[in-house]
């Protein structure tokens, strides 16, 4: 595949502010635009977080971090990383380490779905400050790197390749531990995690699973969460009052192409679930990574249509959904 840095444009200048960040100084947001549009051909915009004014999205496709600068005036974009290396093409899962000062990416070798692992997924971490490579770890041999969720300090990494698993990464002295399930079966691992209710929250085999987290960052016991049935999930993110949502794509289920699902729990393993109440919900294209935040007091739904598996249709779009 051709490597090449993509061009992006936004249809309108705006900032937009984490839902964890509380810095009153920065620059007040002035409109917030219905999407951001990527047209390299190559990227698949894969994740997506908000973090501290920048946007930052994976590409599947040509493994760079694109960062949009939100306090600029109009709004700029630049690649803060490019691929890792000749065999690490991909990228997968992002989260910002705010203890750390750091952005941490999976990196992969390309994956077909096929239960076919060239190479163990890796682990990069790059300041916040510079976007200077600071740290790299490799998972354990087999792994797919699909998402990673950062509590207390350890990185949880859910693999999707054909081995069913959560990995446990200390970054401060490189141990893995890795947690299986014999509930956890079939050919593909684990779409998206997402951390919340002091545990896990990650789905596998069509169902949700809340992993409680002990003091030792140690996973327990998983428990299906009931209510729910058929899930198949890739990016997940965390919102207010015990809700969660979740995307859709042809990558696990052909049937549940292009929709975003909320699940809105009543305990931590009791949920019910319904389409999100977004534009084009069930005609997405191929929705990826999601992101909940909230803009002037307003909540907002970031929506990747990564169009996996398929000749794309330019531009790329990142779709801007207010929640109401």
């Amino acid at each position: 595949m051709n490597r090449k840095i993509f061009f992006a444009t936004l249809s309108l200048t705006f900032a937009l502010t984490s839902c964890n960040d509380d810095d009153d100084s920065k620059p007040e947001v002035t409109v917030v635009p219905d999407q951001l549009t990527v047209s390299n051909s190559n990227f698949f915009p894969e994740d997506i977080y908000v973090y501290d004014n920048q946007v930052y999205i994976s590409g599947l496709g040509d493994g760079s971090l694109q960062k949009y600068d939100l306090t600029q005036t109009p709004a700029s974009i630049k690649q803060v990383a490019a691929a890792l290396d000749a065999t690490y093409t991909s990228r997968w899962g992002i989260e910002v380490d705010a203890a750390n000062k750091t952005i941490v990416s999976i990196v992969n070798a390309p994956y077909f779905f096929n239960g076919k692992v060239t190479a163990p997924a890796k682990i990069v971490s790059n300041k916040l400050s510079d976007y200077s490579q600071v740290a790299s770890w490799t998972l354990p041999e087999g792994t797919v790197g699909n998402s990673i969720e950062i509590v207390n300090g350890y990185y949880y990494i859910g693999d999707f390749g054909p081995n069913p698993r959560i990995i446990k990464l200390d970054p401060k002295t490189g141990k893995t531990t890795i947690k299986t399930d014999a509930q956890w079966t079939g050919l593909f691992g684990f779409g998206g995690i997402v951390a919340a209710n002091n545990g896990l929250y990650a789905v596998q085999g069509g169902k949700m699973w809340y992993l409680p987290i002990d003091t030792k960052g140690d996973l327990g016991i998983p428990v299906a969460v009931s209510g729910l049935s058929n899930v198949f999930a890739d990016g997940m993110t965390w919102a207010d009052n015990n809700i969660l949502y979740y995307a859709t794509n042809d990558a696990n289920n052909p049937a549940n192409v292009g929709t975003v699902w909320k699940v809105t729990f009543t305990d931590k393993t009791t949920a019910t679930i319904a389409k999100a109440s977004i534009a084009d919900n069930g005609s997405l294209n191929n929705p990826s990574g999601v992101f909940y935040t909230t803009i002037n007091q307003k909540n907002y739904l970031l929506v990747n249509e990564s169009q996996l598996q398929t000749t794309p249709t330019l531009p790329f779009k990142v779709i801007v959904n207010e929640i109401k």
